[in-house]
């Protein structure tokens, strides 16, 4: 099946009401939408939308629409339209950014193959879910009496969730939020939607007369740094999606690399689930991308930043093990298809790429940079079988051995597998330096146990610097990068050095392919010890 034609259409749609507004005197009489209409060869036809509210409100607006699909269009000709995932690639090769362009395209292919495979949209989503949804109202700004009575009609019509178009005269917003809230049940939903339309001391008169209402307040204030200070006076719950900086990226590994671009282009800063990238290319693009728009990025696996791991670091700092000569790194992950119910997708990727990553990122965050590599892999268990009983093959090694050689001359000695059930060393790290060695039980549990085995000596436990989160806290790097943009200092978990491990992953499948050592070239910057373990 083939893309034969794309048309699109302009629809301006009536209100109801007449027009619609919100703060800063921002209104529209009507809706401009745009249709897109995607024919195909085989005479299917899929049809998708796009209505924004102009580019006083979003980044986005109508005539960009039109505009945005007429440059991808002619790319997409010829493309099958049930293959989503190359369809947008060429979306954004064409286009960098721009979602909104995209997005009736998108939704057009996923009519085709609904359409295709006579099968409705939620099916293929995922099912269905509940057997009825909440109605949710925006009630445009009138005087208080006139957004009274339009809730008073809709609750008739069976909405229970409403969102009042405030931002205006905070005297006038009171007294709309008060009276609309008088003929509210106990269990619908009103949320005060000022849209940025309050300066600091507006928004706290506003929620001091309001505070006792149970209603949520929406973008009180230009910015979110004032809407957090105006938050913290007040019990009120806040939505704040207008003033978002950060974005988390928690796609597929392979995703990765382009859902990031997409963030950077529409000038938000990123955390990312590792890895950053599937090769080192992209992952140096995506931050000649967030350099130039002066963005953070940020990526897991963060496991360097718990207790455990910190009190290593300040004890290598310190100078307790003197010269670092050798290092072994275990990771024995288990036969993941005992226990996850999708397992394939992780082999599919491999052994280094999901686990493996782990003790690379703790090692070098702990030591420094690699300069080359050499590595052997192996498929040792090929047939696997899932919780279902159904059989798969493996295809990348799920056994890999690399030896590393670090900056500071060290040697790393790096072992992973999706094989080895109930090891007695999962995760562990030894450093070996010509005083003794350092034992981290495991390099991803931020409580695992610290040993220190003196040459020729006793061995003796390290208490942590403070008490270990039991178990691993991934939310641990996103809330020092949220920290880092709130108070403009670095943050730790570098892009540089998520890259740096790419390509040294990227040259270990290399080694094990063609059976020689590589080079490194990427460096990076150790991260500071965290402030409560400097």
């Amino acid at each position: 099946m083939k893309i034969k034609n794309i048309k699109v259409y302009k629809i301006d749609i009536p209100l109801k009401e007449g027009s619609y507004k919100w703060a800063h005197n921002n209104h529209v009489e009507k809706f401009d939408t745009s249709i897109v209409m995607l024919e195909t060869d085989n005479n299917i036809t899929g049809l998708g939308e796009v209505c924004t509210l102009g580019s006083s409100y979003l980044p986005a607006y109508s005539k960009g629409v039109r505009s945005g699909i007429l440059e991808i269009g002619e790319a997409l000709i010829g493309k099958d339209p049930t293959d989503i995932f190359n369809i947008n690639l060429e979306m954004e090769k064409k286009l960098k950014g721009h979602p909104y362009v995209k997005s009736p395209i998108d939704m057009a292919c996923w009519d085709i193959i609904g359409k295709n495979y006579k099968m409705p949209l939620w099916k293929l989503l995922g099912g269905k879910f509940g057997e009825q949804i909440h109605l949710y109202r925006a009630i445009s700004q009138e005087s208080p009496e006139m957004m009274k009575q339009k809730v008073v009609e809709y609750k008739k019509e069976g909405y229970s969730k409403f969102q009042l178009k405030v931002g205006g005269n905070p005297a006038e917003d009171i007294s709309r939020i008060k009276l609309v809230k008088s003929i509210l049940s106990k269990d619908d939903v009103l949320v005060a939607d000022a849209n940025t339309g309050w300066l600091m001391h507006e928004a706290l008169n506003v929620i001091k007369s309001t505070d006792h209402l149970n209603i949520y307040i929406e973008q009180p204030c230009i910015s979110y740094e004032e809407s957090l200070s105006v938050r913290k006076k007040t019990n009120s719950p806040f939505i704040l999606d207008e003033n978002i900086d950060l974005i988390v990226n928690l796609t597929i590994h392979h995703a990765h690399a382009e859902v990031i671009e997409k963030i950077l282009t529409s000038g938000k800063h990123v955390y990312t689930e590792k890895p950053i990238a599937m090769n080192y290319k992209d992952a140096k693009r995506i931050i000649d991308i967030s350099e130039k728009r002066n963005l953070r990025l940020s990526s897991a696996p963060i496991t360097y930043m718990g207790e455990m791991q910190q009190t290593a670091y300040k004890k290598i700092n310190d100078g307790l093990l003197g010269k670092i000569r050798l290092v072994y790194a275990e990771i024995n992950h288990d036969r993941i298809e005992n226990w996850h119910p999708n397992p394939k997708p992780f082999f599919d990727v491999g052994v280094l790429w999901d686990v493996g990553i782990y003790a690379l990122t703790v090692c070098t965050a702990l030591l420094g940079s690699i300069n080359r590599v050499n590595a052997f892999g192996k498929v040792i268990m090929p047939k696997r079988r899932n919780l279902d009983g159904e059989s798969f093959k493996v295809n990348t090694p799920d056994f890999i051995l690399a030896l590393l050689e670090m900056n500071n001359g060290a040697l790393l000695r790096l072992t992973c597998n999706f094989y080895a059930n109930d090891s007695k060393q999962d995760h562990g790290i030894e450093i070996h330096g010509d005083n003794g060695m350092l034992y981290l039980g495991s390099g991803h549990d931020f409580s695992s146990p610290l040993e220190f085995i003196e040459v020729g000596g006793e061995s003796s436990i390290i208490p942590p610097i403070r008490n270990g989160y039991d178990g691993t806290e991934y939310a641990r790097g996103l809330e020092e990068i949220a920290d880092a943009i709130l108070k403009n200092k670095p943050h730790r978990a570098s892009a540089e050095h998520a890259a740096h491990i790419i390509e040294v992953m990227e040259a270990i499948d290399i080694s094990i392919k063609n059976k020689k050592m590589i080079e490194i070239h990427s460096n990076f910057t150790q991260p500071k010890l965290m402030d409560w373990a400097g």
